[in-house]
């Protein structure tokens, strides 16, 4: 080999090993940035977990309550997890559920009834909107008392009403001997269960 080709395949080579180094040094750059992101990232996300009252809400109440629901839960079936979800209103509703014919259209009490009786049970707070309440107990129609006039013929074709805090026994035409705090009637004596 000629001393112009050595020359040549050592300039090569050096720029070969050059190259190799940059890459190498480049390399250790980003790696180094990703880290320094990476610690900046878990700072920040440790502060707003710490310090911002949001943050803290979504770690503390949803994503661990959740979490421990999931786990607390776990070999209930759907209903059953429905029910121990929803409480004493998720009983009531299945309650209703069960004691009325898929078609019946159920007067409910007004808003102010709910959580005013003596021993009176804990409903959820959004058991008063028509939508959220009627999701459950599909394909049956509860109409409340506050839109009676609002849905009359609705309100007239009701043939169940929910007892919830006595509420309700004076829009039967038939007299209850044993009234009950909870229950659901039909408004006429003939339809009522035996």
């Amino acid at each position: 080999m000629t001393t112009k080709k050595k020359a040549r395949n050592r300039k090569y080579s050096q720029k070969k090993i050059k190259t190799r180094e940059q890459d190498h040094n480049s390399l250790k750059r980003i790696i180094a940035r990703n880290i320094w992101i990476l610690i900046v990232a878990v700072v920040l996300i440790f502060v707003l977990k710490e310090y911002n009252k949001g943050y803290k809400w979504t770690f503390n109440v949803l994503i661990k309550g959740n979490n421990e629901r999931i786990e607390k839960f776990s070999k209930l079936d759907f209903h059953q997890r429905f029910i121990a979800r929803m409480g004493f209103t998720g009983n009531y509703f299945d309650f209703i559920n069960k004691n009325t014919p898929k078609d019946a259209i159920i007067i409910m009490p007004p808003d102010s009834v709910f959580g005013t009786g003596k021993g009176s049970q804990k409903f959820d707070k959004y058991i008063t909107r028509p939508g959220w309440a009627n999701y459950f107990v599909y394909p049956r129609t509860l109409i409340f008392d506050k839109d009676k006039t609002k849905y009359p013929s609705v309100y007239d074709s009701a043939r169940y009403v929910a007892i919830i805090n006595y509420w309700g026994y004076d829009l039967l035409n038939y007299r209850v001997k044993n009234k009950s705090e909870y229950t659901v009637l039909s408004i006429k004596y003939k339809d009522q269960k035996k």
